[in-house]
């Protein structure tokens, strides 16, 4: 089941449906949660709030060297986000 209908949330059950995966799409509405039972479910996705969330930024920033990437950083494009995770561990 993936939580989250938006664009994210297609192209993961895009990359899921070819491997042979059920894919159920969960998207939110005024009634969400109200009298719907999903059966069977083995793994659950969550794709959802499209805006940076860094809980953690505060406590780690003075004390260990931290590196925020993709959407915590900036919300983007998941290609975008790839890359540029990718040019920090390059450097690394």
């Amino acid at each position: 089941m993936i939580i989250g209908g938006g664009l994210i949330g297609v192209d993961i059950a895009t990359a899921l449906i070819p491997l042979n995966n059920q894919v159920i799409i969960v998207k939110k509405t005024t009634n969400f949660g109200e009298d719907i039972q999903f059966n069977d479910i083995d793994l659950i996705v969550v794709s959802t709030a499209m805006k940076s969330y860094i809980p953690l930024k505060n406590e780690f920033e003075n004390s260990t060297l931290t590196y925020i990437v993709g959407d915590a950083l900036k919300v983007g494009k998941a290609q975008d986000a790839i890359h540029t995770a990718y040019a920090l561990a390059i450097k690394l």
